[in-house]
This record gives structure tokens, C-alpha cells and sequence, in this order.
């Protein structure tokens, strides 16, 4: 859960297998495997809360943890920064130095550059920043503590300070974490080549009491964080953050996957955009209410005996109330004169259960000028125009529209209950008959 950093390297499908992920620590429990209880009914893994900012464009991302005192109140341990890995790995290297990982603790120097190889494929990290408490760099270290998940860990342990040490003298831990994945590296000339250009590729660290710079040279373009103190907001980037539902070296594929279902083709289809109805001031206008910018669940019904063999509805259980859930159908009307006009609906709502909608009109600023009110047409077993009325009133309900754009919203109430077509008319002024004196009308 709410894994920020993460990589996979080929292998089995064995769900045990730890990925490599970043884990923030202030309890000495690296691998979430410490259950402590939460006060309540649950026992869980806890891990820090710090302020995170990360960037990715295809094989390089960049990521940066800042610890605020906030993050650490509930810390009980020392703090440390973890990238959990794998150890089931063909090899694991230091700069071009090869290291064991297995019951071991390297020292990895600052500014190196630790390899993680399987198969042709690779993920090369480096650390450009580290800070304690202290305000001095980190330590780094590939450790294998023995345990029993089949991981080892590349750590930056922060110095933390007492809490009673002077609050002038704390300064905000953080760590930059920095990964280059590789693939297709088949051979020793092609990992070196991989390695030489990883190692070289320039990062740039300012870290002031102000906030934090960082930015590297990816393989492609150049990667950037800033975070501004006290970091409650959220970083500027470089790229900016991804706008799709999944990317995959910068591609959204979360689209293209998400397009293939029938669900979403039937969303998308109910979404398109709708032609606005121009309302003619002088004569009713009559439009199809299925020609709606809908949501699910309403749908669109065939019928013979519907206008152009379609309807509006929400196709489930009759009887089942809504009971103002999700879904609309939005109709753009262009009123060509203000005034006063009579709504009316072609409507199939078979029983006193499946007889009603949601109905409201506004404004383009947002504007209410029939706020939502339920609208209960009766009982039809056939296809029956019914005026527009306020619940409680006897009369039918007259709207007043002002000139000019306004929106006309249909949500549904009660399950069952079909819409065919949608009638607005003009009311013509009162005519006022004036009688003469003494003689007839």
C-alpha cells in the first residue's frame, strides 16, 4: 500500500519475492513486517509519513523524502531510509566493484552508484542527497540482516536528535533517491557501457533552509525537484506530473486498456457531447431524450412505439428507488426570449413504483433557477405527455427562463421510469377582455 518508489526486475511469479521499494522507518522495521496495534480493533505494519515528491520520465526516476517533526511523532526507533530489494539477483555491484549481498554490510561511498543485475536487465541507483537531523550527510549501506523474506536493503540512516535537543539546531532530514532502469543489456560490454553512463550523468543538489533543489541528466531529458520549507505543498517537477490512469514510459496505456471495456465504451457513448437545443420563442420545440450528455447508469431503450425507436431509462429491478443516487442526462437549451414556458415529458412509468425523475434548470454560472425537485409524471402503461409540476401543487408548474444558455438536468429517482421525449412551450401573456358598458362580452 502507498508505495511512492518502486521497480521490478524479471524473475518467477512468486508473490513472495520482494520488489524493490522505497520504505520510510522510524521503528526499526524495514520490511513492514511488524505488527503493532493501532489503538482499536486492527494490528498493522507503520511506516512515516514524509513529505514526498517524485518524477519519472521513461527509465529514470527521481524521488525525495523530507522527514518535518510532524512525520516523526509516532517514530519509536532510529530513522532510516530504505530501498528494499530482492536478493535472489545474478549480481549486485558498487560502481564496477562486484559485492556480496549475502550476510553482508557494504559501505556504499558517497556519490557511487550501486547495480542490480538480473538476466539482461538492470536498475542502477544513485543517492545525490542525504541529511540528518544534524544537518550533516547520511551514511549509505547495502545490508543483509539475515531475515527471513528473501530481501536486503540499501539504507541511508539519518541522525535523529533528541527532542529536547535546540529546535534551531534540527534541520529536516531527506534523501533523493535516484533509479535508471535498463533493458536488453545482454552482455559484459553492454552492463559496463550502462554503468560508465549512469556513473557520469550529472546531479545537481542545493538544499538551503529555504527548501531543495534537485535535478539530474536522465537518459532522455533532465529529471527536477523543488520543495520550498516548511514542505506542506506539493513540489514543482520536471516533467510535470502524469496526467494518465497508467503510463508506462510515458505512454498512457490505462486509456487504451480502460477503452476495451464494455463498460467504458458504454460511458463514453452516454458522454458525448450534446447539441443544444434551440428553444423557439414563438412555438413548442420538441427534442429526443436520449440526446443527452448522460452518466451511467441511465442508458439508452428501444422501442417501436418510442419516437425514433428510443428512450431514456435506468434499467433495473421496477420498483428499486434510486433514491437520488448517481447518473445524469444534461440538455443545453438556448432560450431565444425570456419568459414564461411549459415543460412537459413523453414518459412510459408503469407503475407507482417506477414514476418519478430528479428535475432541475440552471444557469451557466451555476445558478439555480429550478432548484432539484421530484418529478412524478403518474402512471402510464403507454406512452403519455405529462406537464411538469411541483410536488403539493395543483397547477401546472410555469418556469420562468431568462434569455440566452441554460441547462436542463434529468436524474433518476425511481428505477423503471422511461423518458421519450422532452417539450418546452411558450405561455402567451393573459389576454385581458374588456366588456363595454351595458353591453355583451
Amino acid at each position: 500500500m502507498d508505495i511512492a518508489l518502486s521497480a521490478d526486475l524479471p524473475g518467477p511469479r512468486d508473490p513472495r519475492l520482494p520488489r524493490l521499494a522505497f520504505i520510510p522507518d522510524g521503528r526499526g522495521d524495514p520490511y513492514g513486517k511488524l505488527r503493532i496495534s493501532d489503538g482499536k480493533v486492527h494490528e498493522k505494519a507503520f511506516h512515516l509519513g514524509p513529505w514526498w515528491a517524485g518524477v519519472q520520465d521513461k527509465a529514470d526516476a527521481l524521488g525525495v523524502a523530507v522527514y518535518r517533526d510532524s512525520d516523526l511523532h509516532d517514530a519509536s526507533g532510529p530513522l532510516a531510509s530504505h530501498l528494499i530489494f530482492r536478493k535472489q539477483l545474478d549480481s549486485v555491484w558498487i560502481g564496477d566493484t562486484r559485492v556480496t549481498v549475502e550476510g553482508a554490510t557494504n559501505r556504499v561511498p558517497a556519490g557511487a552508484a550501486v547495480f542490480l543485475r538480473q538476466g539482461s536487465a538492470v536498475i542502477g541507483i544513485r543517492v545525490p542527497w542525504t541529511r540528518g537531523q544534524d544537518g550533516a550527510a547520511s551514511p549509505i549501506a547495502l545490508i543483509d540482516d539475515g531475515n527471513a523474506f528473501g530481501a536486503a536493503r540499501l539504507t541511508v540512516s539519518h541522525t535523529r536528535l533528541d527532542a529536547d535537543a535546540d529546535a534551531h539546531a534540527r534541520v529536516p532530514a531527506g534523501v533523493a533517491f535516484w533509479l535508471r532502469v535498463g533493458s536488453g543489456i545482454a552482455d559484459d560490454r553492454a552492463f559496463e557501457a550502462f554503468r560508465r553512463a549512469f556513473t557520469t550523468a550529472e546531479a545537481q543538489v542545493q538544499a538551503t533552509p529555504e527548501g531543495i533543489d534537485v535535478h539530474v541528466s536522465g537518459a532522455t531529458q533532465r529529471l527536477s525537484i523543488t520543495g520550498t520549507a516548511p514542505f506542506t505543498a506539493a513540489a514543482q517537477t520536471r516533467p510535470a506530473p502524469p496526467t494518465g490512469t497508467l503510463s508506462v514510459d510515458g505512454e498512457n496505456i490505462g486509456r487504451r486498456i480502460l477503452g476495451r471495456s464494455p463498460i467504458i465504451q458504454k460511458y463514453m457513448a452516454m458522454r458525448r457531447p450534446a447539441e443544444p437545443v434551440v428553444i423557439a420563442p414563438e412555438q413548442a420545440t420538441v427534442w429526443e431524450a436520449e440526446h443527452a450528455c448522460a452518466t451511467v447508469p441511465f442508458e439508452i431503450g428501444t422501442d417501436a412505439a418510442a419516437s425514433g425507436g428510443a428512450f431514456l431509462w435506468v434499467p433495473e429491478i421496477p420498483g428499486q428507488i434510486n433514491s437520488g443516487g448517481g447518473g445524469r442526462a444534461a440538455y443545453r437549451l438556448q432560450i431565444g426570449r425570456a419568459g414564461r414556458y411549459l415543460l412537459e415529458g413523453r414518459v412510459l412509468t408503469p407503475t407507482p413504483e417506477d414514476d418519478s425523475f430528479f428535475l432541475s434548470v440552471r444557469t451557466l454560472d451555476g445558478s439555480e433557477l429550478v432548484p432539484e425537485t421530484q418529478w412524478s409524471p403518474g402512471v402510464f402503461t403507454a406512452w403519455t405527455w405529462r406537464a411538469f409540476r411541483v410536488p403539493g401543487q395543483q397547477a401546472t408548474t410555469v418556469l420562468e427562463l431568462p434569455q440566452g444558455e441554460v441547462t436542463l438536468l434529468l436524474r433518476p429517482r425511481e428505477h423503471g421510469s422511461k423518458i421519450d421525449q422532452i417539450r418546452l412551450t411558450p405561455v402567451p401573456a393573459e389576454r385581458v377582455t374588456v366588456k363595454p358598458r351595458g353591453g355583451a362580452e
